[in-house]
């Protein structure tokens, strides 16, 4: 295993999470209890905090990103409401706090790897987060439009779509 990098600020009760590429990352337990997976693990596999957690399934960038969005819903955890919060009838999504656009608004292979991150460690609020950056992308969208945007990944973000 490489060298581990700190997401957030050093407690005394750290967990190591490692990528598919073997990069190690350590976070406070209590943001890393945001993922559901890991809870599960911890609690009914018997497996010690202090023990490495294997996520590789999740390369070392996205897994990166995801802890860095755990540890700010930890640390402002009025903040994690907002992304539950629909207009009533669900066309389209409350607008964001900043803090959420600037994190999701990246290019589209990355939302997608986050996505793909946040549900194999089940992360209910940056599932909801991923939803609502999805929907804002092919809100008033023609089927042509949806086309061009889903044909290449890497533009989406460049396109200038993103969150309400």
């Amino acid at each position: 295993m490489s060298n581990i990098k700190t997401i957030g600020n050093i407690t005394g009760n750290m967990l190591t999470l490692i990528s598919k590429e073997g990069q190690g990352f350590s976070i406070d337990i209590n943001s890393s209890k945001l993922c559901m997976t890991v809870t599960d693990m911890l609690d009914n596999l018997g497996i010690e905090s202090d023990e490495p957690i294997d996520t590789r399934s999740v390369d070392s960038a996205t897994l990166e990103k995801v802890l860095i969005f755990c540890d700010y819903i930890q640390n402002n955890p009025d903040k994690a409401e907002e992304l539950t919060k629909w207009t009533d009838d669900r066309t389209f999504t409350i607008p964001l706090d900043e803090w959420f656009v600037n994190y999701i608004t990246v290019d589209q292979k990355t939302v997608y790897d986050v996505i793909m991150a946040a549900n194999f460690l089940n992360i209910q609020s940056l599932l909801q987060l991923g939803a609502k950056y999805i929907a804002s992308l092919i809100r008033n969208k023609s089927p042509e439009e949806l086309k061009t945007l889903f044909a290449n990944p890497t533009e989406a973000a460049a396109s200038g779509a993103g969150p309400a």
